[in-house]
């Protein structure tokens, strides 16, 4: 099973976990609320799927609070996300559909999950794929990256994920029991 160097947070977030009515305030991660690890992409999909752990599948060299995410920070992404919202309006794709793109494309699709604000009349989900097929640089350009995340997107999912969640240093929240897809390699 392949291993995958991630940023992950050490607990579930909580912004996602308190209910709203007993939620006050912003809850703001710092870098000491994260671990970076290796992990098998079925522990990290469990986590971030059925546990709500936030991830970055993405190495940050030296994290500073506040600033873990940010581009000058980034070394290394193992996994990229695509979000799906299927807002009305837009070009929507239910998560088969979605999965059975990615795999005929040969994406590496490792997980799927489904988000905390997923319903079955707006279905809203995450596929997570395994970088390495890409041959990207370590610290190759984001710009590089954003133009293959978009080509990726128009060219398999017919432009259905959210254009502006395309980032290979994305902070990805996790979910509650929404885990729905998990490769068994």
């Amino acid at each position: 099973m392949t291993s995958h160097l991630v940023t992950i947070t050490k607990h579930s977030w909580p912004t996602k976990l308190i209910p709203r009515s007993e939620y006050v305030g912003d809850y703001e991660l710092q870098a000491r609320d994260f671990t970076t690890a290796t992990m098998s992409h079925a522990l990290l999909a469990d986590c971030v799927g059925n546990h709500g752990h936030a991830f970055y599948g993405a190495f940050f060299g030296r994290p500073v609070a506040k600033q873990l995410g940010k581009t000058k920070n980034w070394c290394y992404t193992s996994l990229i996300a695509f979000d799906f919202d299927n807002k009305p309006g837009q070009t929507n794709i239910s998560i088969d559909e979605a999965i059975q793109s990615a795999k005929e494309a040969q994406l590496d699709l490792k997980f799927a999950y489904t988000t905390l604000s997923h319903t079955k009349a707006q279905p809203r989900f995450r596929l997570v794929c395994d970088t390495k097929k890409y041959n990207m640089p370590l610290q190759a350009n984001t710009k590089v990256w954003l133009a293959k995340l978009k080509a990726i997107n128009t060219l398999v999912f017919n432009g259905a994920a959210d254009k502006h969640a395309l980032s290979p240093i994305k902070l990805w929240q996790g979910s509650i029991n929404g885990l729905y897809y998990v490769e068994n390699k």
